[in-house]
């Protein structure tokens, strides 16, 4: 398979916009765990009781604790009102969910995340997340306590209290997150991994339940393995890819598969990349992820030396995928690289080309700019085509 007998490739358009460049702040001075002081504050909810036909009924609430009463996970609430005495609330009651209130604080953590004051947010948040966190594995659909994880993470983060946003993740049910959850996780790797805190992201992966509700989360945690990858955390990338790719009903499982392969090609593990490409030999060519089980086989059969065939895998994976996948880029560049070590630089410098106009945020592009060479006319072929001029 030839890659010239295809349309040109720089027609192709609909590229995934360049990951999100984070820049990770310096540490606060007094950053530390702050969670104890803030877990036993009120947390005040809505209690939101279904009535059949009639509106449901709300009822102001203080969250005090999550027990067990009858074999039931249960809310134990103190009415908000003054009213004496608990009340006990099964979290499995039918048409029962328990909504956070928007208290003053919630009110000043939204408004300074939204303007940039991750200090002011950090301050205000803890009032509201740190109360709640022993509910953050109770199901989305009984409650959404959740929905201020993220944004009081990310303000953490952004305001250099890295030990305390660990903290609070070893403090999270990860082993039965929600999507929510998830989405905060995804926020805290992507910016301790640009602050080089690579072990912090470690743990909390090896908690981590990727299934479930998370299942809505896989890309994420995708991408968070391949800035591992590309930062050099082998290892810690290929623990994601495995998780991801024993996940069940993984939609992204064969991928994560062909990105084990890929890793393990970088460690020289090649007998093991074979494993891997032979268990998925019968994927669909309408898999999003033959692609990259092309670049993979592509790159084994260019270690054994077959330098067409190597060629040839390439094209395909090209030819059958989507220009906006993770690791076109690099495709692109293993065939240009070979074309121009069999000296067919005319297609070697169009890909290269290519490179720089598709992708120039990758490292592929600073690279391929400079893999360019001059193309000389044969001697005499531009004398000849004067003379022609001239008879005519």
């Amino acid at each position: 398979m030839n890659i010239k007998k295809y349309a040109s490739f720089t027609a192709i358009l609909g590229l995934a916009a360049a990951p999100w460049a984070f820049s990770a702040p310096e540490q606060a001075a007094d950053d530390k765990p702050r969670i104890e002081e803030f877990k036993k504050n009120t947390l005040p909810i809505i209690l939101v009781e279904d009535q059949g036909n009639k509106s449901a009924k709300t009822s102001y609430m203080d969250f005090e604790e999550l027990t067990m009463v009858d074999g039931a996970l249960t809310f134990k609430l103190a009415f908000t009102d003054g009213t004496p005495g608990s009340t006990f609330v099964p979290i499995t009651k039918k048409g029962v969910k328990f909504k956070y209130r928007v208290t003053d604080e919630l009110k000043r953590m939204r408004k300074a995340y939204s303007t940039g004051r991750w200090e002011a947010a950090a301050e205000a948040g803890r009032h509201v997340v740190y109360p709640a966190v022993v509910i953050m594995g109770v199901s989305e659909d009984i409650t959404n306590v959740q929905e201020n994880l993220p944004m009081f993470v990310e303000s953490l983060l952004n305001a250099g209290r890295y030990e305390e946003a660990r903290s609070l993740m070893e403090s999270l049910p990860l082993s039965k997150a929600t999507q929510t959850v998830g989405l905060a996780v995804i926020r805290y790797s992507n910016i301790m991994i640009d602050a080089g805190k690579i072990k912090e992201v470690n743990d909390v992966f090896d908690r981590m339940n990727m299934g479930g509700d998370n299942l809505q989360n896989v890309e994420g945690f995708m991408n968070v393995a391949h800035q591992l990858r590309k930062r050099g955390n082998i290892s810690e990338a290929v623990k994601i890819y495995h998780k991801l790719q024993s996940t069940p009903n993984n939609p992204m499982a064969n991928e994560a598969t062909m990105w084990m392969a890929y890793c393990d090609i970088l460690k020289n593990n090649d007998i093991s990349a074979r494993l891997f490409i032979d268990n998925l030999k019968n994927m669909p060519k309408t898999d999003k992820a033959f692609s990259l089980k092309c670049l993979v086989a592509g790159m084994l059969l260019e270690k054994q030396k077959k330098i067409s065939d190597a060629i040839d895998s390439y094209a395909e994976g090209i030819v059958y995928g989507d220009l906006a996948s993770e690791w076109m880029p690099n495709t692109f560049f293993n065939i240009a690289k070979l074309y121009k070590a069999t000296e067919n630089f005319v297609a070697s410098n169009e890909i290269f080309e290519q490179i720089t106009m598709l992708y120039p945020e990758t490292e592929y592009a600073k690279t391929a700019k400079g893999e360019i060479v001059e193309i000389k006319k044969p001697k005499g072929e531009d004398e000849e085509g004067e003379d022609e001029e001239d008879e005519e």
